[in-house]
């Protein structure tokens, strides 16, 4: 009997003792399979927020796109400044910046000329594909620029601006600028009116000497066509010959050639006066340097300094590649 009751609870103790190892396993399990459970859950939730988040703004650029202005007569619908405005504005900018530089009141506007000049020189050269082409500055006699030239046309059109024209000397340094007009008009269908930073480069002698004697008529004086682009447009001798002048527009941030053929350049005796504090006179400035440089119209000489590097030294490396690839190609016809 006795050995029986012993026999009963060794049996009980080693059930209970088994409960007691494998509950906490299972319950282990089952916890971790919970927590794998609930991962999976909260990833689900994740990419699900992500798809939302992307499609609105899928939804949010299609009706950017769907909003946007088709052109400048929809801006100005709109009540978006028009590109004059914005030409304005940019003025008066400069104008502030210039206060502050120590520079005489009276040569405010003509500091913030040079300045704005300065900047279109140097988007005009910096530009791959539609900037002045390398070549074509390296051959330059003379570069003139007109920031915000106005063109107003109704069946008779008009053009007008103020800018900067400067001139190498035969050693090939640019000398410091004189201050210019531009004026002229033509006739055609035509109506509206727009606002365009106009570069001039000079390439032959015949528009320089013109200007030079006080007035250059494009398209009299000397001819006057609308210029390629990309920084690596080759320029011929030829077609150099033929052009006097190379004009390129810039509106909406894109440069473009323009024809000019009716326009006129004058000297502005009054900027130049104030600009460079004394009376002098066009051909005192271009002909026989008789002025130096000044904090005026220093930002101008000095973008057309880096321009003019950046184009010879464009040049030379051309020019070294093209040499690398004219002799890889004769050693490979002689190669045995």
């Amino acid at each position: 009997m006795y050995r029986r009751i012993c026999k009963s609870k060794l049996s009980v103790l080693t059930v209970v003792l088994l409960f007691c190892l494998f509950v906490p396993a299972a319950t282990a399990g089952d916890s971790k399979c919970g927590e794998e459970a609930k991962a999976k859950k909260d990833k689900v939730a994740k990419d699900c927020a992500a798809m939302k988040e992307d499609k609105k703004d899928e939804e949010a650029a299609e009706a950017k796109e769907k909003r946007a202005p088709v052109d400048a007569d929809e801006d100005i619908r709109r009540g978006k400044p028009s590109e004059a405005e914005i030409v304005a504005e940019e003025v008066v900018i400069e104008e502030t910046i210039v206060r502050k530089l120590a520079i005489p009141e009276k040569a405010v506007t003509e500091a913030s000329r040079a300045r704005r000049a300065a900047m279109i020189i140097d988007e005009a050269t910096n530009i791959r594909e539609t900037g002045i082409p390398e070549d074509l500055l390296n051959k330059a006699k003379a570069v003139a620029v007109f920031p915000g030239s106005t063109r107003a046309a109704f069946i008779w059109g008009a053009r007008w601006g103020k800018g900067l024209v400067s001139r190498r000397d035969e050693a090939g340094k640019w000398l410091p600028p004189s201050y210019v007009n531009l004026g002229g008009g033509n006739f055609g269908f035509q109506i509206g009116v727009e606002s365009t930073d106009l570069i001039l480069v000079f390439t032959g002698d015949k528009a320089v000497n013109a200007l030079l004697n006080g007035q250059l008529t494009l398209g009299g004086d000397a001819a006057a066509v609308a210029g390629p682009v990309g920084r690596y447009a080759q320029i011929g001798t030829d077609w150099l010959l033929r052009s006097g002048v190379v004009a390129y527009s810039r509106s909406r941030g894109l440069f473009a050639g323009v024809a000019l053929n009716g326009a006129v350049i004058t000297i502005d005796d009054s900027s130049n006066r104030d600009a460079y504090s004394r009376h002098v006179h066009g051909d005192d400035i271009l002909k026989d340097a008789m002025v130096d440089s000044n904090i005026v119209v220093q930002p101008f000489l000095d973008a057309l300094n880096d321009a003019t590097q950046r184009s010879q030294a464009g040049a030379q490396a051309k020019d070294a590649a093209d040499n690398a690839a004219d002799n890889a190609a004769v050693d490979a016809n002689t190669a045995p």
